[in-house]
């Protein structure tokens, strides 16, 4: 009788045999690490067992956990359960939803099965990281999984990884995170090249790995930033604070900082993390002609590398989740998805980890972010000058303070470099006009009146607004006052992802460079909040802002007279700037009640016991520093400036320093074992560590062509992939609080929907009821209070 094939999957024609899928997973982590040929130089030297003092092998090891990885596949409880699912499958007419019932009841890993195999054959030959790799490949090293190993009598397996966690543990932070180095290596190149070799088996198109490459334009003479940022790349630093003003060529200066670094083995990648997910699109848009590759990551990007030129439909899955690893040769992330894989949470977070070890990094626009998120940065400092990670912090307006924050990180007092007589430094940038108090509906002053008329009248205007509510009253005011449609357009981050697009390419087309190669455009007039501040590539002469911060309204004055018409300057002493201080009118069920109070949000906190808003203390230094004068503000006045709100390294609020410390514990405790609660893999936050310091966040999907009509009622999402793309078009975030406004309000329907055949289950989706979002307005939920509110 003829044995048996060993099949390493219960579907496929022809059946997929152990042996071959082995075959597959070896030669796909071959491929990988001749790509990459840093990643085994760079292990040489960081992981150097007493055995082997010339540095351990990373080849050897990944080549053996993908010889043994699968080998417990061959265990005759496995292998007859997935025979019987074979034959079930062809039964079934090779059904796309087939489930594999008999080896969900055959109750053995087969993963456990392998390290023991592979114990009983080499013992300690095998390294505990190849151990490792093996049981962590299907995201089982975790104490979620703990039961099994003992259950399933590998209970001296499991005692070996518990007992190495918690010996390097003991160690404390500088060992956890060098052996997680040692241990990420195996472990991520396994689980790529598992999932790259399934996918092919699978009839899916992977692309070959491709090497960093970036050229600067030959055409092009370098900015003074330019040519600085790549004297630094030389210089070979692990960390380089970096200023340079808005338009001053600050992304192609990081890519040639980086390309020194690479062409120097200190990198073979780059990461760009940004402040938000809107200016990672942006960003990474705009860098993808120049560069061999380049990846998005974050939380709506399963959308947005549609965008991208030479997107391929039939592997975008795959090249989302290589972006993911960052493993492609160009990032474009946030800096919460850098923070996040530190914690250790999610088996996916250790194979961003080892990709981020052979990086080098750009933190841009650094001064965007808070005390809060600026003490979860030093602690990403900290890691990646542990794994001697190049590290370039840029921001138009970085403030000396900043020199001794990021020294916490364990460098040494660094220095602030700045491109010396660049004019883009001394040029004019605008006048500052203060117009005093205003709302952005009611009582709007005669001051803020002229210079709205002045839109009205033809004259191309940017208006920014501190809160999506304020931005949306401007919005109103214009269509009152019969201004069509196409000539005004709103921005804020509460719209879906399609119309977040065509908003861009509307403001490019009308206010961005092309559309100033003409002359001055005209009949234009943009109203944005925060995330106009870095994301949108446009210009005015003329600009109404709310006062904000100084650091903050540097990056808004950064689009003002950005550029210029063709026939010379269009305003030699700049733009005019006109600085609005809000109120409202506190609202008592939808009527006005009471006199104007001053309205600081979202840059300040409101005081329940006084029932009033107070101003963050850099938005009152910000008032008071802020004054008219004859000559026009430059760059230059802007870093003074700025330098005088934030003058010293303030002491961490108790919340920013426990929740710091908190992402600390997380590098400790999770260095090799997942913890039994994992998160999600986009999750931006844990049960006691926050990315960010925002109020808890819910999903609602708006622009939904089912829920309200039967039907076109989808009912079921065939897999969690199409699901997650589907999400990724209609997903707004908000407030938890406003969220139970809105859903009490009855501006949100609950539905639910069915994700994949089998094993799927049920999703409860809160849909926003239709006159509730448009294009025009975005999310509009009408609420009473303006007591919160939201960028």
């Amino acid at each position: 009788m003829e044995t048996p094939l060993l099949l390493a999957k219960p579907t496929g024609e022809p059946p997929i045999s152990l042996d071959a899928h082995e075959a597959h997973v070896r030669t796909e982590a071959m491929k990988l690490l001749v790509a990459r040929p840093f990643c085994i130089e760079k292990y040489r030297r960081q992981v150097r067992p007493p055995s082997r003092p010339e540095g351990a092998d990373l080849r050897g090891r990944v080549e053996m956990a993908a010889q043994w990885h699968d080998k417990g596949k061959a265990h005759p409880q496995w292998q007859g359960a997935c025979q019987l699912d074979y034959q079930a499958w062809k039964a079934s007419g090779r059904s796309a939803f087939f489930r594999a019932v008999n080896l969900q009841k055959a109750n053995l890993r087969h993963e456990f099965d392998s390290v023991r195999r592979l114990d009983k054959a080499i013992g300690a030959a095998a390294p505990a990281a190849v151990r490792a790799a093996i049981a962590a490949h299907h995201g089982h090293l975790s104490r979620a999984s703990e039961e099994r190993w003992l259950n399933q009598d590998f209970k001296a397996y499991w005692d070996f990884f518990y007992q190495r966690s918690a010996a390097v543990k003991e160690q404390g932070f500088e060992a956890a995170v060098r052996a997680r180095y040692e241990f990420a290596g195996p472990r991520a190149l396994l689980r790529l090249a598992d999932g790259r070799a399934s996918a092919q088996e699978q009839g899916e198109e992977v692309a070959e790995w491709v090497p960093f490459s970036y050229h600067f334009p030959a055409d092009w003479t370098r900015k003074p930033v330019q040519a600085l940022a790549e004297k630094r790349g030389q210089d070979g630093h692990l960390l380089t604070l970096l200023r340079a003003p808005t338009g001053a060529g600050k992304t192609d200066a990081a890519l040639l900082w980086a390309r020194q670094h690479i062409e120097a083995s200190r990198a073979d990648r780059v990461v760009i993390a940004m402040p938000t997910r809107f200016t990672a699109n942006a960003l990474a848009l705009s860098a993808d002609a120049k560069i061999s590759e380049t990846g998005l990551y974050h939380s709506s990007a399963l959308f947005q590398n549609e965008q991208f030129a030479g997107f391929d439909e039939k592997r975008w899955g795959r090249h989302v989740v290589e972006a993911r690893a960052l493993a492609t040769p160009l990032t474009v992330t946030t800096l919460d998805h850098l923070c996040l894989c530190l914690t250790g949470t999610h088996e996916a977070h250790h194979v961003t980890f080892w990709h981020l070890a052979h990086s080098c990094v750009v933190i841009d626009e650094a001064d965007f972010y808070d005390d809060f998120t600026q003490r979860n940065l030093v602690v990403l400092l900290r890691v990646l000058r542990l794994l001697a990670v190049p590290v370039l912090v840029m921001s138009a307006t970085l403030p000396e303070s900043a020199r001794h924050l990021y020294a916490l990180a364990g460098h040494s007092l660094p220095d602030i470099h700045e491109a010396e007589g660049a004019s883009d430094l001394t040029r004019p940038r605008c006048r500052l006009v203060r117009l005093g108090a205003a709302n952005a509906a009611e009582s709007l002053s005669e001051p803020l009146l002229a210079q709205l008329r002045r839109a009205l009248a033809g004259e191309a205007t940017i208006i920014y607004a501190n809160t999506i509510r304020r931005a949306q009253q401007y919005r109103q005011w214009f269509a009152a006052q019969g201004m069509a449609d196409e000539h005004v357009i709103l921005y804020h981050s509460r719209f879906t992802e399609p119309d977040k697009l065509q908003i861009e390419r509307r403001l490019s087309a009308l206010l961005g460079p092309t559309a100033w190669q003409t002359g001055k455009p005209r009949n234009v007039i943009a109203i944005l909040t925060q995330i106009g501040e870095l994301s949108v590539n446009i210009s005015a002469d003329l600009m109404i802002s709310d006062i904000c911060p100084v650091d903050r309204l540097a990056q808004r004055v950064g689009r003002l007279s950005r550029f210029q018409p063709p026939h010379g300057t269009s305003n030699p002493l700049g733009g005019e700037l006109y600085v609005v201080d809000p109120v409202e009118i506190p609202n008592v069920r939808g009527k006005p009640t009471g006199e104007p109070t001053p309205y600081p949000a979202p840059y300040g906190h409101f005081d329940r016991q006084a029932k009033q808003w107070c101003d963050s203390e850099s938005l009152n230094r910000s008032r008071t520093l802020l004054q008219e004068r004859d000559t026009a503000y430059t760059a230059a006045d802007f870093v003074r400036l700025v330098n005088i709100v934030y003058p010293a390294l303030g002491i961490a609020s108790t919340k920013s320093r426990l929740n710091a410390e908190t992402l600390e514990c997380y590098v400790v405790e999770n260095w090799l074992l997942t913890p039994a609660h994992p998160q999600t893999v986009e999750a931006e936050e844990t049960p006691h560590w926050q990315s960010r310091d925002i109020d808890t966040q819910c999903e609602v999907y708006a622009d939904c062509r089912f829920g309200f009509d039967v039907e076109d009622d989808p009912a079921v999402f065939t897999s969690w992939m199409e699901f997650a793309r589907w999400t990724a078009l209609h997903r707004i975030s908000i407030p938890m609080y406003e969220f139970k406004r809105a859903q009490a309000a009855g501006m949100l329907e609950c539905y639910e929907v069915k994700v994949g055949f089998g094993q799927g289950r049920d999703e409860l989706l809160y849909l926003v009821k239709k006159q509730f979002y448009s294009a025009k307005w975005g999310l509009r939920l009408q609420l009473d209070s303006a007591e919160y509110d939201d960028e």
